[in-house]
């Protein structure tokens, strides 16, 4: 039988779920925003993810494969672009990422598409080559958070 911390627990995650369906996110954006922002394990409240509304620090993980990119604050947001970054030249697109609705949450992995988003073409990254990343809150003419890394 369940401790009554856990079943408190359990209904405080149903609350979460039923009032993301209810606040009319959709079903696809509440059950991935669910599915991905869980519960604390403590009794408290759940964890949610909000949408970003200021300035965030990026970071970049590129001891993976593919590098990965995490924010902070984590917050959501609707749309992240990777170009590459030349010395000379003009930068060229490599990856977007994009959801009509703010749904793409850290971490994200190069190449690995989130749920609820679409994407552009993917151009293979390069080694030994500087590359950027900006991630903009959903009137995409607002960038929250910009990022550059060297691929090894």
């Amino acid at each position: 039988m369940p401790r009554s911390g856990t079943v408190s627990l359990l209904l405080q995650c149903m609350r979460f779920a039923s009032t993301l369906f209810s606040a009319r996110l959709g079903a696809a954006a509440a059950l991935s925003a669910f599915s991905v922002a869980g519960c604390k394990e403590s009794a408290d409240e759940p964890v949610t993810i909000v949408p970003c509304t200021g300035a965030v620090t990026i970071s970049v993980n590129t001891a993976p494969a593919q590098p990965q990119f995490t924010w902070t604050p984590a917050c959501s947001v609707s749309l992240l672009i990777v170009m590459s970054a030349p010395a000379v030249g003009k930068p060229t697109e490599h990856w977007r990422v994009e959801s009509d609705k703010t749904v793409i949450i850290p971490p994200v992995t190069y190449g690995r598409l989130p749920t609820g988003a679409q994407s552009a073409a993917l151009v293979p990254l390069t080694s030994n080559q500087d590359y950027h990343i900006s991630i903009y809150i959903p009137d995409r003419s607002t960038a929250v958070g910009d990022g550059s890394w060297h691929q090894p």
